[in-house]
């Protein structure tokens, strides 16, 4: 398989559209009709999380947005990079990136990050699925790499912005690009074991 980023392999991402369409959705419907009150209450508090409450944060975290900024970027990095993984992981697999990635930058927030802070944005899925996208794409396909590279340079440049969650970008690309690996080695020794028996 080779690294086709067009608008019909997009088209065909339906993971991926779905999940830009659930963040778009709930942008609409917090941001603009409900109110700061209800971003509050699904974005990660470790003040909360500390005291034992709103654990589910964890996880809406990662579906909502500060503003349309926010949601543009990685809206962008989700349709690059989870439509690149649609075509080489399984849709289980797909999951499993999308919402360990996630999962794991919002651990690693609450762990890293002051008590008094917070997080909020999917960028630590879209590191996730640019790390397991790294893994398994043919070292041949260069575009993937130019993408990436040039996402994680506007994304250290962002990161100088005040309340971006460098924590969850880290440690997202780590969950993505270890499970990535996992997933290969898997395939490989299949591979191996088929050959062997022929």
């Amino acid at each position: 398989m080779s690294f086709e980023l067009t608008l019909d392999n997009i088209k065909r991402s339906y993971l991926t559209i779905g999940f830009v369409s659930v963040n778009i959705i709930i942008f609409i419907i917090v941001n603009l009709i409900l109110g700061e009150e209800i971003l509050f209450m699904l974005a990660q508090s470790n003040l909360s999380i500390s005291q034992g409450r709103e654990l589910w944060t964890l996880i809406t975290s990662f579906f909502v947005h500060a503003n349309f900024l926010h949601l543009f970027n990685n809206v962008i990095g989700l349709l690059i990079f989870g439509s690149t993984a649609e075509k080489f992981y399984s849709k289980w697999q797909y999951l499993m990136i999308y919402f360990i990635s996630g999962l794991m930058g919002s651990v690693f927030s609450f762990l890293l990050f002051p008590i008094n802070s917070g997080g909020l944005g999917a960028s630590g899925v879209v590191y996730g699925l640019m790390g397991a996208v790294i893994v398994l794409v043919p070292k041949e396909n260069k575009r993937v790499y130019y993408f990436s590279l040039f996402y994680l340079i506007y994304s250290i440049v962002y990161s100088f912005t005040p309340g971006i969650g460098t924590w969850a970008h880290i440690f997202g690309l780590i969950a993505g690009f270890g499970i990535g690996f996992i997933i290969k080695k898997i395939r490989v020794r299949k591979l191996k074991q088929s050959r062997d028996y022929y």
